[in-house]
C-alpha cells in the first residue's frame, strides 16, 4: 500500500471510529493530534516534511487567514462543528 492509500486509510477510521482514537469532548483537537503525530513519525506520509507546510498554507489561503496561523485553528474558527 502507497503512503497516499495508508494516510487516507487512516483519516478514513478516524472519522469513522473516532472513539477508538480520540477521547473526550473535543473530538476536532483530538483528530488533528493523530494527524500531527503521524505526519511527523511517518516521513512519506502526504502530510510531512515540507508537505506539512504547504498543506497548512493551503488550508490558511482557502479559508483567507494568513499563514502565520495553524491549519487546526484556522478549520476550527470556520467551522460550525467537529
Amino acid at each position: 500500500m502507497n503512503p497516499t492509500d495508508r494516510f487516507i486509510e487512516l483519516v478514513d477510521s478516524l472519522c469513522t471510529y473516532s472513539g477508538m482514537y480520540v477521547n473526550g469532548d473535543e473530538h476536532f483537537y483530538g483528530f488533528c493530534a493523530c494527524l500531527d503525530g503521524y505526519a511527523y513519525g511517518a516521513p512519506d506520509s502526504p502530510i510531512s516534511g515540507e508537505r506539512y507546510r504547504a498543506f497548512n498554507d493551503l488550508v490558511c489561503a482557502t479559508f483567507r487567514f494568513p499563514d502565520k496561523y495553524v491549519w487546526p485553528y484556522v478549520i476550527r474558527t470556520c467551522s460550525r462543528d467537529d
